[in-house]
């Protein structure tokens, strides 16, 4: 797939050819374009032996922290330093929890400025107030 959920744990195939010449350990990297965090890397990487080097299948990480379809550039690196990179191939989407999280704060804060406007219109009732006379 091109996109999957913030949480991780799906498996995500990678397409190529000669994935089989890669030396092992592979890391697979995903860097972010909206600068919310660097890169993130797995070392959960197997290439199937019946795919003849087209494919790599890694186990997606977590990424928490992604906003809103968070774009990822994907890369595969073997242990030699042999690199390829992938442009804005993957979308971290990250759930209903973070707007939840943000629903929850405007609540609070829509319902405390409501208590606190209540109160202090009862501190300033006209018959608490005592008048004050300027004299000259």
């Amino acid at each position: 797939p091109s996109s999957g959920p913030s949480g991780g744990g799906i498996n995500i195939t990678l397409s190529g050819s000669n994935l089989d010449h890669l030396k092992p350990p592979l890391t697979v990297g995903f860097g972010f374009r909206d600068g919310v965090g660097g890169e993130i890397r797995t070392l959960n990487v197997t290439v199937p032996a019946d795919a003849n080097g087209s494919r790599a299948i890694v186990m997606l990480p977590p990424f928490y922290s992604a906003t809103s379809l968070s774009v990822a550039d994907v890369s595969i690196t073997d242990s030699m330093g042999t690199a390829a990179f992938i442009y804005a191939a993957f979308t971290f989407d990250p759930g209903w929890s973070v707007y939840m999280v943000t629903a929850f704060i405007f609540v609070l804060l829509v319902t405390l400025s409501y208590f606190i406007s209540r109160y202090l219109n009862a501190a300033c009732a006209p018959e608490l107030r005592q008048d004050r006379a300027v004299q000259v």
